[in-house]
């Protein structure tokens, strides 16, 4: 798995990744499912923030680590 690219479309690797309201501890939105997208807009220490695809459909941060090389 690999980092994510700040501007680029991402697709998840992991099996599951969770969408929170803000950076490692922040309130849950959904889940992205592997194969599905994430646009990253920036990072915040192990964490970006972006829009994500799929059925979340808004912005949010994950972790970061998770997207395919």
């Amino acid at each position: 798995m690999a980092n994510g690219t700040i501007g680029k479309r991402e697709t998840v690797c992991a099996n599951d990744l969770y969408v929170r309201t803000d950076p490692g501890t922040g309130a849950w939105m959904g889940t992205l499912f592997k194969g599905q997208t994430f646009l990253v807009e920036r990072r915040s220490g192990g964490s970006v923030y972006g829009f994500a695809y799929g059925d979340i459909n808004r912005r949010g941060w994950v972790t970061d680590g998770y997207f395919c090389p």
